[in-house]
């Protein structure tokens, strides 16, 4: 069994080398032409035709396996996303020759004008809420947009390569391969096949430094935590999170935006994936924790909608605790 699992982890780990074979070019050359995109926003609109991005958004979406979210809908699904509707279902305007209706490739749906698809693009990007990918703006679809609708979106050249930035980077700092520059402000770094410590200089800032790869990045102060399993590792990135009592076990990690159990260690691609593996294996809570959380919104709202908020959750209040 232990030469098996050695050579999983070896298998892995060159999967994982290939992989970032790939994602550090990748995420140079995105990288690169983001910033100069940043400091003259001029060739932003001037070059967009001449512009690799469709190609790069491609590859992107290829690499991450994103293709195996796209469930092919029912017979009936596709007959209600076919029902024909009038007006954008986000700023209501009639559709017409300037309020153009989208057709989405993956979902059939079409419920959203150019306009609000830019917007909605745009937000998403900005918040960094792009992993898995962009879903469908349709509150009840979970369908990633496909490459060609988010490009014949008409979003700006610049916000493109920022969404390419963010999901590259998401994935490479999942790798204990890869280490973020130093400089402040500066979002490049390495790709370290070695642990020992190097002199390298950054392609993107310049900045000579050295560069070491570190699965433990846990500071001294509080080893004692870990061992009292107060702060727990991402699977993925293996950077420290702490959850508060009274918070479910499905958390997001800040530093790659990966699901995962606090429990279980099991990770996945969506929220509601995750909630549905973790309440069938049982262990969605720690004990005692749901019942703190139902007793805290009956007596004290104002602590409870803080304490969802300081783990980046909305309240709604016809949202019923323990059920989804």
């Amino acid at each position: 069994l232990q030469e098996k699992a050695k050579a999983e982890g070896k298998q892995e780990d060159e999967q994982e080398v290939e992989k970032m074979k790939v994602f550090v070019p990748l995420y140079r050359e995105v990288y690169l032409r983001s910033m100069q995109l940043k400091e003259s926003p001029e060739v932003s609109s001037s070059s967009r035709g001449s512009d690799k991005i469709e190609g790069i958004v491609r590859k992107m979406f290829a690499y991450s396996f994103i293709s195996d979210l796209i469930v092919e809908c029912k017979d009936d699904d596709i007959s209600m996303s076919a029902i024909p509707v009038n007006y954008c279902q986000v700023c209501f305007s009639d559709f017409d020759q300037e309020t153009k209706v989208v057709h989405f490739q993956n979902c059939k749906h079409s419920m959203i004008c150019t306009s609000c698809l830019q917007q909605y693009i745009l937000i998403r990007v900005r918040d960094k809420d792009i992993l898995p990918w962009i879903p469908c703006p349709d509150s009840e679809c979970t369908t990633p947009l496909s490459p060609p609708d988010i490009i014949a979106s008409g979003v700006q050249l610049h916000i493109l390569y920022q969404l390419c930035c963010i999901h590259i980077h998401k994935h490479l700092v999942r790798s204990s391969n890869w280490v973020d520059c130093s400089t402040d402000g500066c979002e490049f770094g390495f790709f370290v096949a070695k642990p020992s410590p190097k002199k390298q200089r950054c392609a993107a800032c310049g900045t000579k430094q050295e560069v070491v790869r570190s699965s433990d990045k846990a500071e001294k102060d509080f080893s004692e935590m870990i061992k009292k399993g107060e702060v727990r590792p991402c699977p993925k990135c293996k950077s420290y999170q702490m959850k508060d009592y009274g918070i479910c076990n499905v958390l997001q990690c800040p530093t790659c935006s990966t699901w995962w159990n606090w429990r279980s260690k099991r990770t996945a691609r969506t929220q509601r994936e995750l909630k549905a593996i973790s309440r069938r294996a049982g262990c969605l809570w720690e004990p005692g924790e749901l019942q703190f959380q139902r007793n805290l919104e009956r007596s004290n709202k104002a602590a409870f909608i803080e304490l969802l908020e300081r783990n980046g959750q909305k309240y709604d209040p016809k949202y019923q605790r323990g059920f989804s």
